[in-house]
């Protein structure tokens, strides 16, 4: 993470990971060769709550990854049974206290097409004490690549690329129906939008500056202590999208602060 942290000592960052890198290659697989690379960071403190994580990853209906791989539990699942197992058998992992590691949720797609789509669970568990959970996305390095020639046939000429304008972003806390049934990826209308769905560049805008979570469930901004919540992220490339996301890129970062409950200022330094 190449900025500062504005974080004071009371307020915990828990990067979960360089969400990484979204690269549009052109319809055909293998064009870009190897995987793009991406940065892993662990903002670690030694005070404050205990906030740690797991997830769950899907690209085009394809299990990618599952956070139970670092703990050597049963593989974790879309469901809330499976978070719920995990979090209660200390599955989740440790990104905030003093045995913090340094891994998290990788969205590293390196030949995104039209029509692909991607899901990432992620759960949030408060250790020991309850946490008050803020969130913030952070979409950049727009990266053109050079310009090939069907993006040239379609008009684009400028440097920068247009993939985050291409990609649609929907984040909901997946919590299920009064509770019941969440954490499986499948938006039940009941479950509350965390900013409006939009282009990954309008919900990175909506959500850089760090937005506080409130999962609705007791009324209590807070996830209370040794409970989980989750969030879902989808994210789609519509399949009408033409040549001019050809070779273009994407890279994304997904933070969470966890401050007490008594705190309501935006550690990410937003204005809310």
């Amino acid at each position: 993470m190449t900025h500062g942290s504005p974080l004071t000592r009371r307020e915990i960052l828990a990067a979960i990971g360089g969400v990484g890198l979204l690269a549009a290659g052109p319809r055909v697989a293998g064009a870009l060769g190897s995987d793009p690379s991406f940065t892993q960071y662990t903002y670690a403190q030694t005070s404050g709550p205990d906030l740690r994580v797991a997830w769950y990853e899907r690209y085009n209906g394809v299990l990618q990854e599952e956070s139970n791989l670092f703990s050597d539990g049963p593989p974790l699942t879309n469901s809330s049974d499976a978070f719920n197992q995990s979090g209660d058998a200390g599955r989740f992992v440790d990104v905030t206290g003093t045995d913090a590691v340094a891994t998290g949720p990788v969205l590293s797609i390196p030949n995104a097409q039209p029509g692909d789509e991607g899901l990432l669970l992620i759960g949030l568990r408060a250790e020991d004490a309850a946490a008050r959970v803020w969130l913030s996305v952070s979409a950049y390095d727009f990266a053109e690549n050079s310009l090939v020639e069907p993006e040239r046939a379609e008009g684009d000429t400028d440097d920068e690329g247009e993939l985050q304008d291409y990609v649609d972003v929907e984040c909901w806390y997946d919590t299920g129906r009064l509770g019941v049934g969440g954490c499986n990826g499948e938006r039940d209308f009941t479950e509350e939008a965390v900013v409006a769905a939009g282009t990954l560049a309008e919900v990175s805008d909506a959500l850089t500056g760090g937005v506080p979570l409130d999962f609705g469930l007791v009324g209590d901004a807070c996830i209370e202590a040794d409970t989980q919540r989750c969030l879902a992220l989808r994210w789609r490339i519509d399949p009408a999208v033409t040549n001019v996301i050809q070779s273009d890129s994407a890279s994304l970062d997904i933070a969470f602060a966890a401050t007490t409950c008594d705190d309501a200022t935006n550690p990410f330094g937003g204005e809310r």
